[in-house]
This record gives C-alpha cells, structure tokens and sequence, in this order.
C-alpha cells in the first residue's frame, strides 16, 4: 500500500525525464544499460503498486493503453537459461501492431523474463525495450518504444483523482471507484460519486 502518492508521483516525472535523455544517448556501458532497466522496473512497479491502492489513481488513468509491437514464437519460447538468447526463439518478420493495458504493460516489465533495450536505426540513441513475461513470454514478445513509455509515466505522474469512495454488493464486499470527474456516479450507484460522499475521503 501506499499512503502518500505524491512523491511516487513526482518520481515517476523525474524517471521520464530520465529516460527521454537517453533517446540523445551516443555513448554506452553496463551501468548505463541497469540505469535503464533500474528505471523502467522502478517506474511501473511504482505505477502497479498505485493501482493496487485504493483511490490513488483514477479509472480513466487505469483505462490507459500503450501502443506495442508483438512478436509471434517460433516454437516454443526461451527458458530461463535461454533469456540472454532470445531473439531466436522469435519471428521478427510476423509483427502485429497491438497494445496494452497499463497493468499489462507494468505485469510484462516486472514479471519480466526478456528485457533488452533497442536502440535508433541510424544512430545510438535509445528507441524503447523488448520485453515479455515470464508466463507471456511462451507465446510472444514485445516491443515498447520509449516513447509510450514516458508518455505512460506521465500519464501517471499528472492524473489526478477528484472523486473516490466504495460501496459493498449483496454479499458485503467492498469495491473502491476513482475518477478524475468530480461529480463522477459509479453504475448502480446513484448519489455517491464525490469527495464529499459518504465513505469518500480525499487522497493523495
């Protein structure tokens, strides 16, 4: 859980910042390559840990979609031993232009058993990640460009929830809404839809 979203936030903006740098990038080494993934895997561990907190970010933010490249196995996909290798196991001549939820996108990163930074045609400069969980990965991998990526995080970083509260259904389990309308009225729920409801607190 997270109490105060605020500075998580502001890391997430100071991450992109971070990230849109390297897209200038001529010169690499091993610790710039980990500064990479550190930052990726900080970043949307950080927005998935903010999804899992009640109030911390709106539906529309959760609603996010990033727009990726996927690539079908040949196969079968890499084990953990075959990780470092793995563009063999992959048909990069059958793309197919997709996306991800956010919560997608934030499993494949965490979860991930291939991650490997691409770099611009033409130049050194980053152009985004290949990635795929270790359940996904068996079935295709993924190509995030850096682009969607710091656009994601700052979608994130500049959402903002002026409407949370909960309501239980017929069996007392308790569900949580966020919106980024003040005046949003969850289905089914009518007259409990701000801030200022009942069982609605702010949040940061």
């Amino acid at each position: 859980m997270i109490a105060d979203s605020v500075p998580w936030k502001e890391e997430l903006s100071k991450i992109a910042g971070r990230l849109e740098k390297r897209a200038e990038q001529r010169r690499w080494s091993e610790r710039a390559r980990f500064l990479i993934e550190r930052d990726v895997m900080v970043g949307f561990y950080a927005v998935r840990k903010l999804f899992d907190t009640p109030g911390k970010i709106s539906q529309e933010c959760q609603d996010y979609r990033l727009n990726v490249t996927a690539y079908p196995i040949r196969d079968k996909g890499p084990d953990f031993w075959d990780a470092y290798n793995f563009s063999k196991f992959y048909d990069f001549e059958a793309r197919s232009e997709t996306s991800l939820s956010l919560r997608e996108a934030c499993n494949q990163i965490i979860h991930s058993r291939v991650f490997a930074t691409v770099y611009q045609e033409g130049s050194e400069g980053l152009a985004g990640i290949l990635v795929a969980s270790d359940q996904k990965s068996k079935k295709k991998l993924f190509l995030i460009t850096l682009e969607e990526i710091i656009n994601a995080l700052r979608e994130v970083f500049e959402d903002e929830v002026l409407a949370f509260g909960w309501r239980r259904d017929g069996d007392g389990v308790r569900s949580y809404y966020s919106s980024r309308i003040a005046n949003f009225t969850p289905p089914g729920q009518a007259g409990v839809s701000s801030l200022a409801a009942d069982n609605s607190r702010p949040v940061q």
